[in-house]
Formats: C-alpha cells, sequence, structure tokens
C-alpha cells in the first residue's frame, strides 16, 4: 500500500507570493453593504454591536490604529462574541 507523500509546506506571509491571502492586506472587503480596507478590520469590527464605533473601526485607515482602538474599547467587546465568533467569521 502507498502512503501520500507530505505536502509542501506553505508559507503566507506579508512579503511571499500568497500575501493577498492575509487578513491585514490592502483588499477591501464589502459587507452587507459597508466597505472596510482591510479583512482585518471587519474582523474587529465584528467585536462590537455600537454601530458607532464599527463606523470608527471601518474608516480608520490602517490596521494599527484599529488595534489601538479596539485595545481602548474592550469592554465594550460583545458580551457572547467567544462564542460566536468562529460563526461570524463564516458569513
Amino acid at each position: 500500500m502507498r502512503t501520500a507523500s507530505p505536502l509542501p509546506k506553505l508559507v503566507i506571509d506579508a512579503l511571499g507570493d500568497l500575501a493577498g491571502l492575509i487578513h491585514t492586506s490592502p483588499h477591501s472587503v464589502d459587507y452587507r453593504g459597508d466597505v472596510f480596507p482591510t479583512a482585518f478590520h471587519l474582523l474587529q469590527s465584528l467585536r462590537f454591536a455600537d454601530q458607532g464605533l464599527i463606523d470608527i473601526i471601518r474608516t480608520t485607515p490602517n490596521v494599527q490604529e484599529v488595534q489601538r482602538i479596539v485595545k481602548q474599547n474592550m469592554h465594550l467587546i460583545r458580551p457572547d462574541w467567544e462564542v460566536i465568533v468562529l460563526n461570524m467569521v463564516r458569513l
């Protein structure tokens, strides 16, 4: 019986040929009629229920600033986030 040979290791980083696949790559995401600069912006906004904060995250130009905003607002993260996060990213 033949065994399958292992697949080559797939490396995805910000500098390689597959850089467009990382969630911080500069590819906009249209979600329910709103356009987010990156998938990271969308994922971080899904943590919150407050539309004002979601709009701030959506319109923030860079990932580093989004990280700062999320850190400052950790107390506002949806209480069910840890339970629903996997379903949210499958949308």
